[in-house]
């Protein structure tokens, strides 16, 4: 036993370490997570002074002993997350007496941090930050630091913030503004919660060193009163390394990026791959000053929310040509956006270089006034669109775009044009695969084929409308009466559609008509709900009128699943049941015929 090297204990309770512990001169490794050791004597383990590795991740122990200070071999201390309740208390002079520390893990767990006062003698009795500069060797950090005035750090020269290569520290006046996110290694994440910058970030020893290695970067109310700021102001080199930038709440926050004094780097925010901006009050605009000084080229994700005043595009078209990257972009509850993409100075037409996969995700309050989302170079390489809650959309598109969009879901905006896809617009997107539309009030046509060139008679290539279609989900749409508008005998397309969900369209009283029926064949599922109105999902007398000999061609030959709730007018022609595949859809049909008639029956009683 002399010569283990690793002891781990894990999720146990344990009053007190033997004393035999002590023997284990040779052990290099101590590992006790998720245990209770609120009232165990702990200072044993100062004997084991070959040790490299101690860890009390997630255990519950209320004050660490004293006798630490004798594990000078020790390279890692962690701490993290070790009791719900209170900090955990570390007495002053244990952090500096572990001169081969490498990597400290504190967390939220101590908080008490001893303040040095310059000139004054003081009795300390917890530790303090400036003990850290006793660690020559510390690479990885993960503190809390409850005190924002610069008097907790040290202002000595030796401090060795300069040598830390991964950290997660976060300055905050009270633990309700820390995060507390779940530990996984430090990736260079830098908090700043509810403080005051006015007087610069230089004020604050050490963190303009931090912040031009930071690569998650959190600002919750931070504030400079009488000085309106930007983020490019906090780091003078550009923020080079930043891959998440998350801001909240910052009143005096002017804008996101601030060119016009020219001194901002040409590669600022180049690693910059993720954007949140929440609650901002002030801003106007993102961006101030030229933009060709701004570089955002790894940009994935944007996020905006709640800024009442930012009025000017989310982004010039100078800096997304740029944002090859780019996958998904939402904006809600902007009450004052107009633009989301300008080509104002852009001069001429260009275009977001491709990208694999793009989406765009556009949510805002009802207040917002916005006429058209994209124009038709904006839109060429997005690959997933969803439009949410703009109640003053008109368009989302222009009618000459060239698009790669394979998803459309749009809610709840009551204004749109009444025709969602017309003919010229469905020639131009033939990779769209699903169409998921609800409460959209205004929309009385969701296909109209006329215009299509079929049958060769127009200019151009035949027109084989929407042929990679696989989903179409219509929801909540009052006034659609029908789907497909002005469809004939020669239509191709639509081959690949595979469900179909038709709920709570109360206008809607046919569904198909038997033109486009033919087309579905490889329709698998057909859900119609809550259409109160519908009378028939095919309709055969528009074969009839059209002089057309009825024709026995087996209709939706792969479907598997067909099921209707509440549609009371409902009615199924008994002898068109043939038109199905085989006897099975016939037995299946007449139980679903049962059940519309006696839904019909309870609805007349």
């Amino acid at each position: 036993m002399k010569e283990l090297k690793v002891v781990a204990l894990a999720r146990m309770s344990i009053p007190s370490l033997p004393m035999s512990l002590r023997c284990l001169t040779n052990l290099q490794t101590l590992s006790l997570s998720d245990c209770k050791l609120f009232g165990a004597d702990l200072s044993v383990i100062g004997a084991l002074k070959n040790l490299e590795i101690l860890s009390f991740a997630g255990s519950h122990i209320r004050e660490f002993p004293r006798e630490i200070c004798n594990l000078t071999r020790l390279k890692l201390l962690d701490l993290w997350y070790c009791n719900e309740i209170e900090s955990v208390r570390i007495p002053h002079g244990v952090l500096s007496s572990l001169s081969k520390l490498e990597e400290l893990y504190l967390g939220l767990n101590f908080m008490e941090w001893d303040v040095v006062e310059e000139g004054k003698d003081m009795i300390l009795t917890n530790a303090c930050v400036a003990e850290l500069a006793s660690l020559p060797n510390l690479v990885a950090l993960d503190i809390y630091v409850p005190i924002i005035e610069s008097r907790v750090w040290p202002r000595d020269h030796v401090f060795v913030l300069g040598n830390i290569r991964a950290f997660h520290i976060c300055f905050a006046k009270s633990i309700c503004d820390y995060l507390g996110v779940p530990k996984s290694p430090p990736t260079n994440r830098l908090e700043l919660l509810d403080i005051d910058i006015s007087r610069g970030v230089k004020e604050i020893v050490g963190l303009e060193m931090l912040l031009k290695i930071t690569r998650f970067l959190f600002l919750d109310s931070v504030t400079a009163p009488g000085v309106k700021y930007s983020i490019s102001d906090l780091d003078e080199d550009g923020f080079k390394h930043l891959s998440e930038l998350q801001v909240e709440d910052c009143s005096d926050l002017e804008c996101l990026i601030n060119t016009s004094n020219g001194h901002l780097a040409k590669e600022a925010f180049g690693a910059l791959k993720t954007l949140y901006l929440s609650d901002l009050p002030h801003p106007m605009h993102l961006r101030k000053g030229p933009t060709q000084l701004a570089c955002l080229r790894n940009l994935m994700s944007v996020s905006v929310s709640q800024c009442p005043k930012l009025k000017h595009c989310v982004f010039p078209l100078a800096i997304v040509r740029n944002l090859v990257q780019l996958k998904s972009i939402m904006i809600k509850f902007c009450d004052t956006l107009d633009v989301i993409v300008s080509d104002i100075g852009g001069g001429g037409e260009h275009e977001i270089a491709a990208a694999a996969e793009k989406r765009i995700i556009l949510k805002t309050n009802n207040e917002t006034a916005i006429g058209s989302v994209f124009n038709k170079d904006t839109l060429r390489s997005i690959g997933s669109l969803s439009v949410s809650s703009m109640d003053n959309l008109v368009e989302i598109w222009p009618v000459d775009l060239e698009a790669k969009l394979r998803a459309i879901m749009v809610s709840h905006c009551h204004k749109l044009s009444n025709i969602l896809f017309p003919s010229n617009l469905m020639e131009c997107i033939q990779n769209l695969g699903s169409v998921k539309v609800n409460y959209c009030n205004s929309v009385e046509v969701v296909f109209d084929l006329c215009g299509l060139n079929v049958g060769g008679k127009g200019k151009g290539p035949i027109a084989i409308a929407l042929p990679c279609l696989v989903d179409l989900d219509l929801s909540n749409l009052q006034d659609l009466k029908p789907v497909w508008a002005n469809d004939t005998p020669a239509i191709q397309g639509f081959q690949n559609l595979r469900s179909i969900t038709i709920n709570g369209c109360g206008s809607l009283r046919i569904l198909l008509s038997p033109f486009v029926a033919k087309l579905l064949v490889n329709l698998q599922e057909f859900r119609i709900l809550s259409c109160k109105v519908m009378e028939a999902i095919i309709d055969w007398e528009q074969e009839a009128d059209d002089g057309m000999t009825t024709s026995m061609t087996i209709i939706f030959p792969k479907l598997t699943s067909l099921s209707s709730r509440n549609c009371h007018s409902l009615q199924v022609s008994v002898p068109r049941l043939a038109l199905f595949k085989d006897h099975i859809w016939k037995e299946c049909l007449s139980v679903i015929v049962q059940q519309w008639s006696h839904s019909l029956q309870q609805s007349n009683a």
